[in-house]
């Protein structure tokens, strides 16, 4: 629909009440009013087969990459885990 950014920002700004939900469905409906989405389409694109096998790809993709929280580097195909930026410049300067 266009607001990928705008729900990237509900999604970030607001992790910490979805990410705790039992069922996040409705805050993620709420989201996506906020910024106007058309709803019904919102729906229907969250309880599609295509969708949900492309979430599931993309999770286990992840999973066996080990990634356990954003943002996640590789570096020539090797997981980095560095926690300053100066750490990360020196790494690729390397």
């Amino acid at each position: 629909q266009g607001k990928f950014w705008e729900m990237d920002d509900q999604l970030f700004g607001k992790q910490d009440i979805w990410s705790t939900s039992p069922n996040p469905r409705q805050n993620f409906i709420n989201m996506a009013s906020e910024i106007k989405l058309d709803i019904e389409k919102f729906k229907s694109d969250m309880d599609s087969k295509v969708v949900k096998n492309k979430v599931q790809a993309d999770l286990a993709s992840g999973n066996k990459a080990e990634i356990n929280s954003t943002p996640t580097f590789f570096l020539n195909g090797n997981k980095i885990e560095l926690t300053t930026l100066d750490e990360f410049k020196k790494l690729l300067l390397k």
